[in-house]
């Protein structure tokens, strides 16, 4: 061959970027896997897969990302032993496909950039550069098939992951729908007390009402549903809010491992309060402020002090 039939050879890029600085670890069982494919420098597509899977000990807010996954890479459960021999494997096809990328390149260049009037010279370095192909050309593919267990443990760890991430949504989907047919319910109620500064009592009448040294709930009016009594207590704008400890446990009971002050920021943005709407979270997914009744501070039955109730509308 002659140095004119030399075929474009593109850039080598090194293929492997966050692995140098230390050992991989999981967190939490977790470890973030991202998909990178070498760019195969001759001038045609190889019959085999370039594929494989950098390997990333996940930062202290990704850990507890259970879901953040996509068909290239993510979050991924992986002990220890194998999440080290994930990482090993990616770094030795990583090496190998980085050390015969190199050569080809050195090859490509002498064989380009030898005067023609050098006619032995460039007989042997094209004569190299076709060594060097042919090296190539087997490297690469050896590589891909060492790597190729790895790479479909990885990718199938990846749809298994898709797969739950798909079935959490549907479970929150459905979650969020029976939150949202309990606001609907008519069972709430409310009433006044003029002891002191005026405060609203609130309860629901189908839950026996606990002790409350201020109020005794007149039950003749007919319940409402959260949405209307939201509205209510807004006109209201009583001075102190008082929510019946019984019927808040038994609300949480139904809403399963929400907060009620999570369920009502969930509906309203604002909270139960004061109908304030509170700063965003500092933690990444859905927060309640606490599951169960001792995440919902301020609401017992001995009353919360609020002053400006109706205060930001």
């Amino acid at each position: 061959m002659s140095r004119s039939d030399l075929p474009k050879l593109f850039a080598h890029q090194r293929v492997l970027s966050g692995q140098g600085g230390g050992p991989v670890r999981p967190e939490k069982g977790r470890v973030h896997v991202e998909a990178r494919r070498p760019r195969w420098l001759l001038d045609h597509s190889p019959s085999f897969s370039v594929l494989f899977y950098e390997m990333r000990t996940p930062a202290s807010y990704e850990a507890r990302l259970k879901f953040r996954i996509a068909p290239e890479g993510g979050m991924v459960p992986c002990s220890a032993r194998t999440c080290r021999r994930w990482a090993e494997a990616a770094v030795a096809y990583a090496t190998a496909v980085d050390e015969v990328s190199a050569e080809l390149v050195a090859a490509h260049r002498h064989a380009r950039t030898l005067p023609g009037w050098r006619l032995v010279a460039t007989r042997r370095a094209l004569r190299a550069w076709e060594q060097a192909r042919r090296r190539y050309e087997e490297v690469m593919r050896q590589a891909s098939e060492e790597y190729k267990p790895v790479r479909l443990e990885i990718g199938q760890a990846i749809e298994a992951e898709m797969s739950e991430k798909v079935r959490h949504e549907e479970r929150e989907a459905r979650a969020r729908r029976h939150r949202a047919e309990l606001a609907r319910r008519a069972v709430w109620g409310w009433t006044m007390t003029t002891k002191g500064r005026p405060a609203a009592y609130v309860f629901r009448h189908d839950v026996p009402a606990g002790d409350s040294p201020e109020a005794t709930p007149a039950r003749e009016d007919p319940p409402v549903d959260l949405h209307e009594l939201r509205r209510a207590l807004k006109e209201l704008n009583p001075a102190r809010l008082e929510w019946d400890h019984a019927a808040v446990v038994a609300t949480e009971r139904e809403l399963e491992g929400v907060s009620f002050g999570g369920w009502w920021r969930e509906l309203f943005g604002e909270d139960h309060l004061t109908f304030t709407t509170p700063p965003p979270p500092k933690r990444h997914g859905y927060t309640g402020g606490g599951t169960a009744t001792g995440g919902v501070g301020g609401f017992v039955g001995g009353g919360f002090s609020c002053g400006g109730f109706g205060g930001g509308y």
